[in-house]
């Protein structure tokens, strides 16, 4: 099964979860995702506004994304967050929410993610600039959790899982 096919698998009850290119992502958002031919940006889908019903209270993830090329298929997670001292800790449990979240709920989804999240193919952008002094102990938190928020990003990471595609 393709990445679109789990997410639909996964979101039974909503119409369209997943959507072709960068469709699923907020207007501001699209602009700081970008795919280097020969890759393209495939599926993307909104896990946080999936989520929300059923996780209200949690600090959730907001994106799933595809990219792809000839037969191989990458999946990425993406959170768009500010990026100061303050909001360390919240994005940091948002990503151990989607740690959680895919290795309990959505098992089929973390293995084509390479069952494992990582700094290849789990990025957190900056929604207004980089506000993390270097001498500070969220910087040393993130040195730790290779968790380094960045301006935009530029796909494909090197390093990132991949799968063949399958038709189905």
């Amino acid at each position: 099964m393709t990445f679109c096919d789990l997410v639909n698998v996964q979101f039974p009850n909503k119409n369209s979860v997943c959507c072709k290119g960068k469709r699923a992502l907020s207007n501001s958002d699209k602009a700081k995702v970008v795919c280097e031919k020969p890759w393209e940006i495939l599926y993307s889908f909104d896990l946080d506004a999936c989520a929300k019903k059923q996780y209200p209270r949690e600090n959730r993830w907001d994106y799933g994304v595809s990219i792809g090329k000839d037969d191989e298929e990458r999946v990425i997670w993406i959170e768009v967050h500010a990026a100061s001292t303050n909001e360390v800790s919240c994005v940091l449990k948002k990503r151990d929410w989607l740690r959680e979240w895919l290795s309990t709920k959505a098992p089929k989804l973390y293995n084509i993610t390479g069952n494992s999240l990582n700094r290849s193919n789990c990025f957190w952008i900056a929604s207004n600039g980089i506000h993390i002094p270097r001498h500070t102990r969220q910087y040393k938190q993130l040195q730790q959790e290779r968790l380094f928020p960045r301006k935009a990003l530029l796909l494909p990471e090197n390093g990132s899982s991949s799968q063949k595609k399958k038709n189905s």
